[in-house]
């Protein structure tokens, strides 16, 4: 498929395509397509949207010329696309930015090099990634309009680009969808799982620290008690020992457990 292709089906809009939704949409992968050539969006829905569609014919020759049909029971576990369109850069990114406010972010753009008279793919991949640092995305050109050290010098090394030449294979196109799709959701769980980690780590922080300033205290507070008591137990010595009188303690049986030491003196 490319420009030229034979599918030039037009885009729907926005909402005839959500109308069209299965029952599943809310697990449909998010893919955009920044392309200023209208029959490429026709081609990328095509291969993501109707792909089962676009085989049908296949399988009823096939199942002609070799008197069995064969089992396509996977088509029904390929992943589900939700695809929109966008014709410039600038509109490109008013979406990527509407979709974030949503809370429903694209996984996936397709963005195509040359798309006069506004931006060109690169500006377009800048101003997306300031806004949605997590998007994938898929440079689409015919043309070498930049080096890849030009492309890397602009943008930098980023696991998150690819580049797809036209005229594109279906199969390759669909593959890519697929494969950043994919590693966009695995990095969402990861980042997700790492939140909820290091939530748990402080939470258990937070926790420690109450019991260990809880302890602190208790320690503090036993000391401040145990210093009372030996202030107190001075105080009742030195009267004790200097007392005029004999002071003395009898058990309930009548024995002395305590006689003051001046008993000798006095007596």
């Amino acid at each position: 498929f490319g420009a030229g292709s034979r599918v030039h089906a037009h885009p729907p809009d926005e909402e005839s395509q959500g109308d069209n939704m299965s029952d599943n949409s809310a697990q449909a992968r998010r893919v955009l397509i920044i392309d200023d050539t209208e029959s490429i969006h026709g081609d990328f829905r095509a291969i993501l949207t109707d792909t089962r569609a676009g085989t049908a014919a296949l399988d009823e020759a096939e199942a002609a010329i070799f008197g069995e049909r064969l089992d396509t029971s996977d088509q029904a576990q390929k992943a589900s696309y939700h695809v929109d369109s966008a014709f410039q850069g600038q509109e490109g990114l008013e979406k990527v930015r509407q979709a974030l406010e949503e809370k429903r972010p694209y996984q996936l753009a397709f963005v195509d090099m040359r798309m006069p008279p506004g931006w060109d793919g690169l500006k377009t991949i800048e101003e997306v990634w300031k806004v949605d640092p997590n998007i994938q995305i898929v440079i689409c050109t015919a043309h070498s309009d930049y080096s890849w050290e030009e492309i890397v010098q602009r943008l930098g090394y980023s696991d998150r680009l690819l580049i797809l030449k036209k005229p594109f294979d279906t199969v390759e196109a669909e593959q890519l969808a697929g494969a950043l799709t994919e590693k966009w959701a695995l990095g969402r769980q990861a980042a997700t799982m790492m939140a909820e980690l290091e939530q748990l780590v402080s939470d258990r922080t937070q926790e420690f620290e109450q019991a260990n300033a809880l302890l602190k205290k208790e320690i503090a507070d036993r000391r401040q008690t145990e210093e009372a008591l030996r202030e107190n137990e001075q105080k009742f010595r030195s009267f004790v020992e200097n007392a005029s009188d004999i002071i003395f303690c009898l058990s309930a049986d009548g024995i002395f457990t305590y006689v003051s030491p001046n008993w000798t003196s006095i007596l």
